[in-house]
């Protein structure tokens, strides 16, 4: 058997973010520097020769190998197997890791005993289910954490650490390059494997792109960042913020309040649209077509309603809104000038019923599914519901979102029970508070 086995034992090494980069490593190489160049795996982090700062670019992946991954690279280093290049790119006077990322995290978190490998027990002791009992090999230093006992633990031999460190990793450097550049040759590197659209996105050079990723990263109010506001909502919609995900909820609120168009209706139109267009696997086509200079109205706009939508959410967090949810109100707010605290106050109400009709409309999918369903039951829920839903606003609600929540439809829907609800509220014709007048229009 193989001494390098492979195994699943440690967690992902952390870097740091400062200066919008993802961590950098320090490198060595020759004097004579040319575009094509091995590097001794002992010169990494070493500041040997000359040193070479390789940076991670902050619209690169983020960190996203399994253990296994980690643990299968050091074992092919070891076992003397080849390993893919690194793809480099020089520009800002820095050089930038374009492809290979993973792997020089992984050799430097290694290096540092950041995590183990596991090889075979040499006692090949095995646990009470018949499971072998693997070894722990750290590079040259045992972690506090691990286990001593029964040779639990190693660090790796003087021979062991000498093919290591000695192992060559061939680095491919494009030297005098642009960012634009770098981020064309970026995805030319990548075309061969899955990116996830929000990788896909962060990675496209706009005006747009560029200001979103600089607002996740700005602290509001709170005293937290608005990529933390994002993962601390309620609802399970925006939480989801690793890998750049962020980047595409702070999009869709863009689309859905700074939308394209000539005028009101088209404006309207296009916002409802952008819903789904900016969650689905088609936004990196649609952002690419907004490469334009950003208006400052814009990013005042667009900050106000961030602002609203968290303000929101924290005032019905029992209800956990969804996106399609708050997106909507995003829209009607953004188009009916209304205010977060006159819609807070207008839907109060409606939300406290809606969450009983929905209780009420699960309790009688229950009772339905019965092999045996109790009539009585079935009608005293159905009479609940009728009477909760005079107006059908629930029944429209529930249909906006079996028709696909985010598409145009059921934004559609949502909106026109909003205007209905709002009417409702205030007792006064839908056209005389929706009305926008002229100088509106054209600052809209």
């Amino acid at each position: 058997m193989n001494t390098f086995t492979n195994a699943n034992t440690f967690t992902s090494p952390t870097f740091s973010d400062s200066s919008h980069t993802l961590g950098s490593i320090n490198a060595t190489i020759p004097a004579n520097e040319t575009e094509h160049y091995p590097i001794d795996i002992r010169y990494i982090s070493e500041g040997l020769v000359r040193t070479l700062s390789l940076l991670f670019p902050v619209w690169q992946r983020y960190d996203q190998w399994p253990r296994d991954f980690r643990e299968d690279l050091i074992i092919s280093i070891l076992s003397g197997k080849d390993i893919p290049k690194i793809y480099a790119a020089e520009y800002h006077e820095h050089t930038y890791v374009l492809d290979g990322g993973h792997r020089l995290r992984t050799i430097v978190a290694f290096k540092a005993n950041k995590f183990p490998i596991q090889v075979q027990h040499p006692e090949n002791l095995e646990r009470s289910d018949g499971t072998p009992i693997p070894q722990f090999v750290y590079y040259d230093n045992i972690h506090r954490r691990s286990s001593t006992r029964s040779n639990a633990a190693r660090v790796l031999t003087d021979q062991e650490r000498k093919i290591f460190d000695k192992y060559s990793i061939n680095i491919v450097n494009y030297p005098s390059s642009t960012e634009l550049e770098a981020r064309k040759l970026f995805n030319i590197l990548n075309h061969h494997r899955a990116m996830t659209s929000a990788e896909v996105v962060n990675s496209i050079g706009t005006f747009l792109i560029g200001f979103i990723r600089q607002e996740s990263a700005q602290i509001m109010d709170t005293g937290i960042t608005v990529c933390e506001n994002l993962k601390n909502m309620s609802g399970p919609s925006f939480k989801k913020v690793e890998h750049h995900k962020d980047i595409l909820s702070l999009l869709a609120i863009w689309n859905v309040v700074n939308p394209e168009g000539t005028n009101v209706s088209e404006l309207e139109e296009n916002s409802l649209a952008n819903c789904k267009t900016s969650l689905a696997s088609g936004v990196e086509s649609f952002v690419r077509k907004l490469d334009r200079e950003l208006e400052e109205s814009e990013c005042i706009r667009f900050r106000e309603m961030l602002d609203n939508m968290f303000k929101i959410d924290t005032e019905f967090s029992e209800h956990k809104l969804t996106a399609a949810y708050l997106l909507a109100a995003l829209h009607f707010m953004r188009f009916n000038n209304i205010s977060a605290d006159e819609f807070i106050e207008m839907s109060g109400v409606f939300n406290q019923q809606r969450r009983e009709w929905q209780r009420l409309f699960s309790e009688k999918d229950k009772e339905n599914k019965r092999r045996q369903p109790n009539q009585e039951r079935l009608q005293l829920l159905t009479t609940q519901m009728n009477d909760l839903d005079t107006h059908f606003w629930f029944t429209k609600y529930y249909k906006s979102y079996k028709v696909d929540g985010l598409n145009k439809k059921g934004m559609k829907a949502r909106k026109e029970i909003f205007e209905q609800v709002h009417d409702d509220f205030n007792g006064i014709p839908k056209q005389e508070w929706r009305h926008i007048d002229a100088q509106q229009q054209s600052t809209v």
